[in-house]
């Protein structure tokens, strides 16, 4: 039960348990008939000075227009909340608020200035707090193991049976990230409640049993602490302790925890934040082989928070783009292994440039095959016109490099362009991954390549009816699909229509 600890000028200290909705405070006067619930022998007190009014959970202190007015904690006031610790001044009178069954401490009051700490004392506690604290963040590879060392810490800094953290989720909730003890039960109330005043707290049957308590005292809980994790004044988490004897924690308890929460707020951040890059520098090492670097930026920004690729198996429909090299087998025996590695490096890079300004992802190398596919992992409305726009480029860039190359080294590229539905997807350990798409119509996309003239490209009708009227096209005949029940009509893309 909440209490008054009132210290007159020269009177001895009393208690007055504020056991009523309405306390009235003032100097009594017998003529008039005037009585306060608390009577101040103190004549700089008005006769009706102030009030306490208990709303809710809640108590106020309310000046009743005295003459010397009300003040809490050095504060003139009109109506003000009490919070545990208050001293409210009335006249010559101090009347020191305390809540009965738990204690408070404000975490602001607690944050360590270098200033402060005493450089006399090496294994002072704030050194052994900062030392820890810093330790962890070091070697934590992750929040989980930072959270969950920062738990172990407080338990044996304490020591108490149990420790969980929580932490603010996207929900606006508060979720349990980290459990050092024997399990992960906790009183959601007491949380909550340092959530809700933004301070620390402990609450134990030593002091006047709350019902809370009550109820804890039978699941073998008898001793509660716990402390806010602010960051910029708002709690981003909370640190609770437990443990089953009473009595177990005292003030220096409730300070040590405020002063954990205090410098693990802006770890966590910092946690966050290296976590968040180390999964960036993964995930962009994996897509940087195949995929633009614009469209990386994009799948980053969906991928980084929820800790993951985000490329599901799916059906979706794309344009294909096979390119070959012409008599690659027989270039291969015309060189030997290091001028191989010299041409097919040349013209892997001008392949990939092309397809990556074109909005392409990169599929594989394969000898002296490049895939390319336009439409997948990021969608767009002109896959097909720039699969034809890359081909293009493709076959004008290489007759150019061709003539500045030795002639043994000389090559001509055979292209083809299909659309279709294919299964795509993401396949690979978090170490290495490869993006590939699986169907019919790749079959038929490298048929179309195979079966192209060095230096032409071959589309499939589909693409011939999207391009038809940009590009002069030519009638190639009909070939069978991989399956060969039918066959399809074959068409070479010629040039732009002036």
């Amino acid at each position: 039960m909440p209490r008054l600890i009132i210290k007159g000028r020269n009177a001895p200290e009393r208690v007055f348990n504020l056991d009523k909705d309405v306390i009235t405070i003032g100097k009594d006067d017998p003529e008039t008939g005037i009585q306060n619930t608390i009577n101040l022998d103190d004549k700089t007190a008005s006769r009706r000075h102030a009030r306490i009014i208990r709303e809710g959970e809640d108590y106020f202190i309310e000046d009743l227009k005295s003459t010397n007015h009300t003040f809490v904690n050095g504060k003139e006031i009109k109506k003000a909340k009490l919070k545990h610790g208050d001293r409210i001044t009335i006249g010559f009178s101090t009347l020191i608020f305390e809540t009965e069954g738990i204690k408070f401490v404000n975490p602001s009051d607690l944050v360590l200035k270098f200033q402060e700490l005493d450089r006399s004392k090496p294994l002072d506690l704030n050194y052994f707090i900062l030392h820890q604290v810093s330790e962890r963040l070091v070697t934590a590879t992750n929040l989980e193991e930072f959270l969950k060392s920062i738990a172990d810490l407080v338990r044996l800094s304490v020591k108490t049976e149990k420790c969980l953290l929580f932490l603010l989720g996207d929900d606006g909730e508060l979720h349990c990230r980290a459990v050092s003890g024997p399990n992960n039960s906790y009183s959601k109330s007491s949380v909550e409640r340092v959530r809700h005043e933004k301070r620390s707290m402990i609450s134990s049957l030593e002091f006047e049993p709350t019902d809370t308590l009550k109820t804890l005292m039978f699941q073998g809980i008898q001793s509660i602490m716990c402390a806010p994790i602010l960051k910029y004044g708002d709690v981003v988490g909370v640190i609770y302790v437990e443990d089953p004897k009473p009595g177990r924690f005292g003030e220096n308890d409730l300070i040590l925890l405020t002063t954990i929460a205090n410098h693990i707020s802006w770890n966590i951040e910092k946690v966050i934040w290296n976590e968040k890059r180390k999964k960036e520098e993964i995930i962009r090492s994996n897509l940087a082989r195949f995929i633009p670097p614009h469209i990386i930026d994009k799948m980053i920004r969906d991928s980084v928070d929820p800790g993951e690729i985000r490329l599901k198996t799916e059906r979706i429909p794309v344009t294909i783009l096979v390119s070959d090299i012409h008599g690659f087998a027989l270039l291969i025996e015309k060189l030997n292994p290091f001028e191989i590695v010299e041409v097919l490096n040349e013209y892997y890079t001008l392949m990939t440039e092309v397809i990556f300004k074109y909005e392409g992802t990169l599929i594989k190398y394969d000898g002296g095959v490049v895939v390319g596919v336009f439409g997948t992992p990021i969608p767009f409305p002109d896959g097909t016109k720039n699969a034809v726009l890359a081909a293009i480029e493709m076959q004008d860039r290489q007759r150019t490099f061709k003539e500045k190359q030795d002639p043994r080294k000389k090559l001509d590229l055979k292209i083809g362009i299909n659309t279709g539905e294919v299964v795509a997807g993401y396949m690979g350990s978090p170490i290495r991954m490869e993006y590939t798409i699986l169907g019919e119509a790749v079959t038929l996309t490298h048929r179309l390549a195979s079966l192209a003239e060095p230096g032409s490209i071959l589309v499939s009708k589909p693409i011939n009816d999207l391009v038809k009227l940009d590009y002069i096209t030519k009638f190639m005949g009909k070939m069978k699909t991989p399956k060969g029940d039918e066959k399809i009509e074959v068409y070479s893309v010629l040039s732009k229509v002036l």
